[in-house]
Formats: C-alpha cells, structure tokens, sequence
C-alpha cells in the first residue's frame, strides 16, 4: 500500500442501483415493532458520482452538513449542507486537489461555529489536508498539508479536545509509515505528531479518536499489536502514556474499522469487523484501563457480519450499530 496512492483503505461498499439517498426516518411518540414510521428521501446523488460516505453533522443552525469523496467541479469531493427538511441543498466547497481531494471522513464543528474536517488526498504533497471554513461556505482554508514524515492519507475525521485542540489520526506516515495521532489548533498552528506507530503496538489507525472522561484520547488500530490483529490504545492529549489497552488476537476479534464510545458505565465499546467465533466480527467492551475485555457478541453470518460502523449508546441503555453483510 504505497503512500499517496489511489487504493487507499477504505471502508467496502455494497454495489446498488438507482440512486444514493440522504433519508429522514420518523419515529412517532411511543414507537414498538408495530408502529408505522415514516420515510423521507431528503436528497439523491446518482450512483458513481458523488459518493457520501461520510455521517452527518447537525449544525447549531439546524442544518445538516456532510461531504462527498468524489463530485463537485473537479471530481474531488464536496463539502455540502442542506435544512433538515431536505431543501436548500448547497455545495459549501468543491475540492479541487490542491486544496484537498476524497474526504472520507465527516464533519466537526467547532466551538468557534466553523466546521472543520480531513480529506484523505489531495494538498502540496498529495496525501491530504485538515481543513476548515464558516457554515455559510466562506473562508475555506487548509490548516495541514500532511507529509509522510509528519502522517498521511487520513481516513478518519476530528474530535476537538477540551483544551481547544483539534485531534486526529492518520492511516499511513509517520516515523515508521503505519500512521500517527496527531494534534494541532484550530487556527492551524502548532501541528505536532503525539505519536507514531510502528507495528508492535498498533499500526493503521483508520478511525478517529474519543476523548475520555478521564481526558486521554482513546482510539482503535487495524493492524498491529501482539497478533498483527489491531489494539484498542490510550494516550494523553500531549502525547504521553502511549499504553496498548489490549491486542485482538481473532478469537477475540480483529481488525477493528470503528472507533470507540464511552457508554454510561464508563466502559469503552467497539466493533471488530473479523474475528470472533464465527470470524464474523464481534461487538467488545473493556475498562478505560483496559481491564475486563469481553466479547459481547460475536456475529456468525445469520446474525450479521462484517461490522464496519462502531456503536451508539440510547437512550435505553442498549448498544446499535450495523453489520456490512
């Protein structure tokens, strides 16, 4: 996997007919299996051309905000918003290579109501960019070029930290070439590499980071660790106390895609997307510490497989996520 190629990983897509649809799903008051709901197509790309892979951001305004890794006016990927009823579509930003290219990755907004996100290529050295511009579209700026040396080919988005920074990781780059977590401010300045990784302790990171009731980062690799099967990792905002929290080993899952949440015991759940019993992936949690790991459900085909998604915890307590097949 060459640094800056066009076969970067990326998450695999079912192949559909017709059209691409950003949908609204209503759920009336009391809802049971029983219930009807009511679907909204809110708006249609065709197939092939803009390709939003990306989870919507729902904006102070209301509005909803995402991108496009392809499309706009040089084929490069967008930046768009629309009101959550569907109207008022807008491109907010066509990439145009040099400013970025193929964001994969969502949108942020920022506590100075920017938003602010990655794109995986594109940028001075073609291997992508972090970026940000005002709600309305205006004052588009590129805040990184990453390098190879300093990380490259982000897949995954932004989280901003409680000191204002923003934070992230890149898939490849780095010190070793297998990725970094990477901190910078919002005004761009200040980059700096918290940490590179190099194999034994986890490598490929293509999903972002959380951060913890405790204030560390928290976040998932693909490959690495004791099994080359990937890790769950901690690490403070400035980069210290890099610590493995665990290395998946297939029988209890590997090659995580998703990133983590923090549930409401304070226990941190993901997905592993191989692996498990069935080698179907499996659902996992372990303590902020890394103590306790359990497979919670491992999927055998009939059930699911292939989670790609991490989770959201209801309001019920309960975990949802998604499987791929």
């Amino acid at each position: 996997m060459s640094l800056g190629s066009s076969t970067l990983f990326r998450r695999p897509r079912q192949r559909l007919l017709g059209v691409i649809a950003l949908f609204a799903l209503l759920l009336p008051l009391g809802f049971s299996s029983q219930s009807s709901s009511s679907f909204e197509t809110l708006h249609s790309w065709v197939l092939g051309a803009e390709q939003p892979q990306s989870p919507l951001l729902r904006g102070a305004d209301g509005r909803l905000y995402g991108t496009t890794s392809q499309g706009g006016s040089s084929n490069r990927g967008t930046v768009y918003a629309l009101a959550a009823d569907g109207s008022d579509y807008t491109v907010l930003h066509s990439f145009d290579y040099a400013d970025g290219a193929q964001p994969y990755a969502g949108l942020i907004q920022g506590a100075d109501g920017r938003l602010y996100g990655t794109t995986s290529q594109g940028g001075s050295s073609n291997l992508g960019t972090v970026y940000a511009l005002a709600a309305d579209g205006s004052g588009y700026t590129v805040l990184h070029d990453f390098d190879v040396a300093h990380g490259a080919n982000p897949q995954a988005g932004l989280i901003q930290g409680a000191d204002g920074r923003l934070y992230g990781t890149t898939f490849l780059g780095g010190s070793s070439g297998y990725g970094t977590v990477y901190a910078l401010a919002a005004d761009g300045s200040g980059y700096s590499v918290l940490h590179n990784f190099e194999g034994a302790h986890g490598a490929t990171p293509p999903a972002g980071l959380i951060q913890g009731a405790d204030g560390r980062l928290y976040g998932t690799t693909f490959q690495g660790g004791n099994s080359d099967a990937g890790t769950v990792y901690a690490l403070a905002p400035d980069g210290s106390g890099y610590t493995v929290l665990h290395s998946f080993d297939g029988a209890n899952g590997s090659s995580p895609q998703a990133g983590l949440i923090q549930g409401a015991d304070g226990r941190m759940y993901g997905t592993a997307s191989e692996g498990g019993s069935s080698n179907a992936g499996a659902v996992y949690a372990l303590a902020a510490d890394g103590r306790g790991y359990s497979v919670l459900h491992s999927f055998d085909g009939d059930n699911g497989s292939s989670p790609q998604a991490g989770l959201v915890q209801g309001t019920d307590g309960r975990l949802y996520g998604t499987t791929l097949y």
